[in-house]
């Protein structure tokens, strides 16, 4: 679908022709809201500043499904921004190549949850296609994104949610994750920041 989508749009391009406005210069002031929720894409941003967006944080969380356009794998993937400073990102696209757009897509790292801050359960990563989901419920500056969907049936998750909080009062963003599963199970999120860490005590960067 997402295939079909591009083409099409491609050839209205070729078919017509945009004439640029000589005076490029922006119309005016964006106004930014405090939260945006895009249902559609279900894409939450919140932003401490909205009148100033460069100076405080703003935090973007991710759901939908893994068989959107451009899909990495990333359902449940937040990013924090700090004073127009990446904090936690997602390591981006890298250089589209034939891989990219085959059967192996998403045996490049950056195309799947190991590039973002998605969880594994015991190394085994989300599903491919439609019908494995994040559906996320947001409330003010709280949203609540369950992610039991995103994975096979066999992987033994009965439930998997992360909920991001972004207290701006107190300066502070909380990821809070709650998983239950058959077993024992390992737990990996990796995070990405440009940052370098500083450890300032046994558990604390």
């Amino acid at each position: 679908e997402g295939g079909e989508r591009c083409f099409a749009c491609y050839e209205m391009r070729m078919d017509k022709t945009a004439e640029l406005a000589a005076d490029l210069s922006p119309r005016g002031d964006f106004k930014r809201n405090a939260v945006d929720f895009w249902e559609d894409l279900q894409i939450w941003i919140a932003r401490q500043n909205p009148e100033n967006a460069e100076n405080g944080m703003i935090c973007t969380l991710k759901g939908g499904h893994n068989r959107q356009s451009h899909n990495h794998l990333d359902l449940g993937h937040f990013s924090l921004w700090c004073n127009n400073i990446p904090v936690i990102v997602d390591v981006g696209r890298g250089i589209y190549d034939k891989t990219c757009f085959s059967g192996k897509r998403y045996t490049l790292w950056n195309l799947n949850s190991t590039g973002h801050n998605g969880a594994f359960f015991d190394g085994r990563d989300q599903g491919t296609g439609a019908e494995f989901q994040a559906f996320m419920t947001p409330c003010g500056n709280t949203v609540n994104c369950d992610l039991t969907q995103a994975f096979e049936e066999d992987n033994g998750i009965r439930h998997y949610s992360r909920k991001v909080d972004a207290q701006w009062e107190n300066n502070k963003v909380i990821i809070s994750e709650k998983a239950e599963f058959e077993g024992r199970k390992t737990l990996t999120i990796n995070f990405y920041t440009p940052i370098a860490p500083e450890k300032i005590a046994p558990n604390k960067l």
